[in-house]
């Protein structure tokens, strides 16, 4: 009797089992089948996209650097904000200034613009990467003077 009835459970999970196979089969058919129209066939996309010109690859490359320059000084006076209040509360020695948390792709401009505002009197330095709430992180030092009482 219980054998019985466990084949029967097997048979209809096994009927469940392929039902679910088809079925998820035929999402994907109609997922392969699917296009997305294209933009200019929509209103939105001629009238928004459609006046406009692509700019030229130099006027691009400026457009970007813009964007650095503008990126860069605020990177920079944050990193002055944060030397100068190291200098008010008279730390010494070997100091984190910043936290720095960017992609990949940008942490060398980073890395630059922080060597740049500091002689080497400082010894501005950069920490290995660290990992903090899963996301890459690169501390910036710098070596204070030592005050002499």
């Amino acid at each position: 009797m219980a054998r019985k009835r466990l084949c029967s459970q097997l048979y209809s999970f096994s009927k469940i089992n392929a039902d679910l196979f088809y079925f998820f089969l035929m999402i994907i058919n109609k997922m392969a089948d699917f296009q997305r129209p294209l933009l200019t066939q929509t209103t939105d996309g001629q009238t928004e996209y459609g006046k406009k010109n692509i700019p030229s690859f130099g006027d691009l490359k400026e457009m970007y650097n813009k964007k650095w320059t503008k990126e860069k000084e605020d990177f920079q006076t944050q990193l002055k904000a944060n030397f100068f209040n190291l200098i008010e509360r008279q730390a010494e020695g070997t100091q984190e200034l910043f936290m720095l948390c960017v992609p990949e792709r940008k942490e060398k401009l980073y890395t630059e613009a922080f060597l740049d505002i500091f002689s080497s009197q400082y010894t501005p330095h950069i920490g290995e990467v660290e990992r903090l709430a899963n996301k890459r992180i690169r501390k910036l030092f710098i070596t204070l003077p030592q005050g002499f009482y």
